[in-house]
């Protein structure tokens, strides 16, 4: 499992893991960069839907091909926006409601791709939690 949480002191998006172990599952602590030391920051994050098709259970085919596009979620300075994404043309685009590019923040961008079943709620003001839906037939 990971988390993020927004760090208003670095306008930056911090990420946080747990260590895999079954016994420890959801304990997250700071994900650190093996050469730096320092926790992996991002300024904007964006979560992606995408069609993704089952082609053994650990092997998932996702629905990136050009042309392809859908709804994506965009954190950036500690608020959330919906927006799309499309592949129509190279390299992929994020855009607003209105079509045109969306800006993000100079910076670093990390995108999650999660099923169009993935559920993301909004369980505390500014504090969402996503739910990732794995495609039947799955592990």
């Amino acid at each position: 499992q990971s988390g993020w949480a927004y760090d208003p002191l670095s306008q930056s998006y911090l990420r946080y893991v747990d260590t895999s172990e079954f016994d420890q599952a959801g304990v997250l602590h700071a994900d650190t960069d093996r050469l730096t030391g320092r926790q992996l920051a991002v300024q904007n994050l964006i979560v992606l839907y995408a069609e993704h098709d089952v082609v053994s259970p650990t092997n998932l085919d996702i629905h990136l091909d050009k042309g392809a596009h859908g709804k994506a979620v965009l954190f950036r300075n500690g608020q959330m926006f919906s927006i799309t994404w499309s592949n129509r043309v190279q390299p992929i685009q994020f855009l607003a409601q209105d079509g045109k590019p969306v800006p993000l923040e100079p910076g670093h961008t990390w995108v999650l791709i999660v099923t169009p079943d993935s559920k993301l709620e909004e369980i505390n003001p500014g504090q969402w939690q996503l739910t990732f839906a794995q495609p039947p037939g799955a592990q």
